[in-house]
């Protein structure tokens, strides 16, 4: 896990453009999903349509690998990123 939250905070989104993130970490060998629409989320006060998108790594195991997931918020209007979650790790992700 410590591996890992540094692997996070060198691909931390938090402020960046939606696209300019998702080549980054993609660049790092994470598998991006298509963003969905989000519910609404409060930025400085103010409520704001966001849009939501995960992405994910998986180690190199064939049963039960371990994979790592980078998900974070965008808002709708300027695709900025103002939320990102906290590092989330599933140890064995079998079928």
């Amino acid at each position: 896990m410590a591996t890992y939250k540094k692997e996070y905070a060198q691909l931390n989104p938090m402020g960046m453009d939606q696209a300019a993130a998702v080549r980054k970490i993609e660049a790092a060998g994470y598998s991006c999903d298509k963003p969905y629409a989000d519910r609404t989320l409060m930025d400085n006060g103010i409520a704001v349509p966001v849009t939501a998108q995960s992405c994910s790594n998986a180690s190199f195991e064939l049963l039960c690998p371990q994979r790592r997931f980078i998900d974070f918020k965008f808002r709708t209007s300027d695709n900025i990123i103002i939320e990102v979650h906290k590092p989330n790790m599933v140890e064995r992700s079998c079928f």
